[in-house]
């Protein structure tokens, strides 16, 4: 096995590009070419917290990964809602109506009884408890099934160690490391991890990826090589390209990852005051104090996007940007979201020039 230790996905990202580029065998599988890493590869974050990856050529659409792990910690499996972030998302529903693979469904509800809940109460009664393992996958309805959406992260254990802080490990058959491990899985997971901390009412440690098939599509893989030759030197050591609009910030220098520092018991109240509101207009959550980044930075990011896709061009742009202004701090989730505004701003102005 493999192993990556990275302070957060940010810094991993470009070792496990770089990883494939020197160690990637080509298979051919049913979605396209890969490069594949020749064993499992086990990467472990000590900063799970800072779970974005700032790099620009990523792109990140922050407020569908802020919205999907609120729909997951709520237990969700509809697709409705998903689908105004990412407007082809349906593709992964067999019935165009849920989602077969839904994590958080999985957590909370598909097994009969939640997880989640049994897992913080074994936990807060006993910090030694090593019994405590979250099931995604069920042989049920998953072993030699058909279906656009199978679990590809199909369990998870929690474990405190000696020094009082929540580990978790995640066991993944299958992973796509553009769109997976280093992308979504580190964001999902990570707030995963985060809540059941918060609940718990410890520090979070370190959170585990063991990725059994380590890989990336060559077409999604090739247009961000440049990640994998960075990976090689140390940081000031080699000049960007002047064509690359890189975030070069680094989370352990200037940039602030947003903590979640709310009572734990109005926790979930708050997660579900936040989806109530993706219809209706997003405002400021019950138990909203000044000194709640977490909650703020959610605010604005999700009330930006929903400005953004109700709003003819070019308006949807100048509105979307004002509201991420009023921000009070320029947190990572912030930061994103004006980035991803700004690149889709400058598509537009573009495409206009040309006409």
């Amino acid at each position: 096995m493999i192993v990556i230790n990275a302070r957060n996905v940010h810094a991993a990202l470009p070792l496990g590009i770089h990883l494939l580029q020197t160690q990637g065998v080509e298979r051919h599988t049913r979605n396209g070419l890969v490069l594949a890493a020749p064993c499992p590869v086990s990467t472990v974050y000590s900063h799970p917290r800072e779970k974005s990856v700032m790099w620009g050529e990523r792109d990140v659409n922050i407020a569908f990964l802020l919205y999907e792990s609120l729909w997951m910690l709520k237990g969700r499996n509809a697709v409705d809602m998903l689908s105004k972030y990412v407007r082809n998302f349906g593709r992964y529903s067999d019935n165009k109506i849920t989602l077969h693979g839904a994590y958080g469904y999985r957590w909370r509800k598909h097994f009969g009884f939640d997880q989640l809940d049994v897992i913080i109460q074994q936990l807060t009664a006993d910090d030694r408890d090593r019994r405590n393992v979250l099931q995604m996958w069920d042989a049920d309805v998953d072993l030699g099934k058909e279906s656009n959406d199978i679990p590809c992260n199909d369990m998870a254990t929690f474990q405190i160690d000696a020094d009082g802080k929540l580990n978790m490990v995640v066991f993944c058959r299958s992973n796509d490391i553009i769109w997976g491990a280093y992308f979504a899985n580190a964001f999902h997971f990570g707030m995963l991890l985060e809540y059941m901390a918060t609940k718990i009412g410890c520090e979070m440690g370190t959170y585990t990826q063991v990725s059994v098939n380590y890989h990336a599509y060559v077409e999604t893989l090739e247009p961000l090589a440049i990640l994998g030759e960075m990976s090689m030197f140390g940081e000031g050591e080699v000049d960007d390209p002047p064509s690359l609009s890189r975030m070069k910030t680094e989370y352990s220098n200037c940039l602030q990852g947003v903590s979640l520092p709310m009572d734990a018991s109005l926790l979930d109240e708050h997660i579900s005051d936040i989806l109530l509101q993706a219809d209706t207009g997003f405002s400021l959550p019950r138990g909203y104090t000044n000194d709640n980044p977490w909650a703020e930075a959610i605010h604005f990011v999700l009330k930006a996007h929903q400005v953004w896709r109700n709003c003819p061009a070019p308006q949807r742009f100048e509105e979307a940007s004002e509201i991420l202004s009023l921000a009070d701090r320029e947190v990572d989730w912030i930061i994103l979201m004006k980035n991803w505004i700004q690149n889709r701003h400058n598509a537009y102005l573009e495409g206009v020039g040309r006409g």
